[in-house]
């Protein structure tokens, strides 16, 4: 047997796809993973579209690119034999949709990572991509409210390596003076995290680390140099390998996001991130996200962004060390439940 597994990315910027791959490689199943390599900076393979497409366009730019990259896509499944297919994203499905129907109706699985703009001109499309699939499997629970009746059993596949070893401090987690708030990742949200650099700016108990690239990037970088922000260090892009050594000292995680659909309903990386390595969070209220944290007691819930630092040091004032490791506990707890399901799903596929 053999496997296709159509990213909307590279590979790089897909760590999900490990999800699949670790169980593959278990049962000794051959696998082709065909990616897109946008911005021209990540690693390759025998079947990389090498074709950039800035996340800044136009939508009919953006279009004309994901019909480039889907061409390519089915020239590589027509010119190999794959017995079953996995696709990501609800955009490359739509625009395999066609195929996927003729080929392999009832025989893929559609895993979809994120709301997507096209949503409200594709929802016959995504109906049709959901009812032919032998499965759809989404990252959040929360994306079920924009999903609406499509399809009544979604499986949950998180964005988190569940063989890997929780990451348990030796010391208190606000035993520090200073405060050290940690955003690493794909940097996309200017106006949140500008919020977040206005209510700490040049605070003498605050320091705000950013690691990681992305479209806000250079605009963030600009506007603390510009309005002399001194506190704000920006560390650029950075290997995975790495990522420990940027979590040492970090106080809470900055998930605080734009107050869009999207951001309301997933789950971030950094979420499972920073409750690995026992690391409290900052979200937005009224998002999924918010609701695990006040449930499982996680973090702080930002309630009025004008007032972030007081929420934030009423928080800490009030900071219960082992509720909030309980709490990441009960969670992970929690989610492998939503994993069993998804293995169980995926084995039974594989069959």
């Amino acid at each position: 047997m053999r496997i296709a597994l159509v990213l909307s990315s590279s590979i790089n910027n897909s760590p999900y796809v490990r999800n699949y791959t670790n169980i593959l490689e278990q049962r000794g199943l051959a696998y082709d993973i065909i990616c897109w390599n946008k911005d021209g900076n990540a690693d390759v393979n025998n079947f990389t579209y090498n074709k950039y497409s800035p996340l800044q366009q136009n939508p009919f730019s953006k279009i004309i690119d994901y019909f480039g990259y889907t061409k390519y896509v089915v020239s590589v499944l027509k010119s190999n034999k794959y017995d079953k297919i996995i696709v990501f994203t609800i955009i490359v499905g739509v625009f395999l949709n066609s195929y996927l129907k003729k080929k392999f109706s009832n025989n893929y699985i559609i895993d979809i990572r994120d709301y997507t703009f096209f949503m409200k001109f594709l929802k016959k499309n995504v109906r049709q991509l959901i009812s032919n699939s032998f499965s759809t499997v989404i990252s959040s629970q929360g994306f079920s409210t924009w999903l609406g009746d499509y399809k009544k059993n979604f499986f949950i596949s998180h964005n988190f390596n569940f063989e890997g070893k929780r990451n348990e401090k030796d010391e208190k987690i606000f035993g520090n003076e200073k405060l050290t708030i940690l955003t690493i990742g794909s940097l996309r949200d200017y106006d949140a995290n500008i919020n977040l650099i206005n209510a700490f700016k040049n605070s003498n108990n605050v320091n705000l680390h950013y690691v990681g690239d992305g479209i806000a990037y250079k605009p963030l970088k600009n506007y603390c140099v510009e309005n002399k922000v001194l506190n704000v260090i920006f560390f650029g892009r950075y290997q995975k390998e790495d990522e420990l050594k940027y979590l040492k000292s970090v106080s809470l995680m900055n998930i605080f996001l734009e107050e869009d659909l999207n951001s309301r309903t997933l789950m971030s990386n950094r979420f499972y991130l920073a409750l690995n390595n026992f690391i409290p969070i900052i979200v937005n209220n009224n998002s999924f996200q918010g609701e695990l944290v006040e449930k499982y007691k996680l973090g702080v819930v930002i309630k009025n962004p004008k007032q972030l630092d007081i929420e934030v040091s009423d928080y800490i004032k009030k900071f219960n060390e082992d509720e909030f490791k309980n709490g990441c506990q009960e969670f992970f707890k929690d989610i492998q439940k939503d994993e069993a399901a998804f293995r169980e799903m995926l084995m039974n596929y594989l069959n």
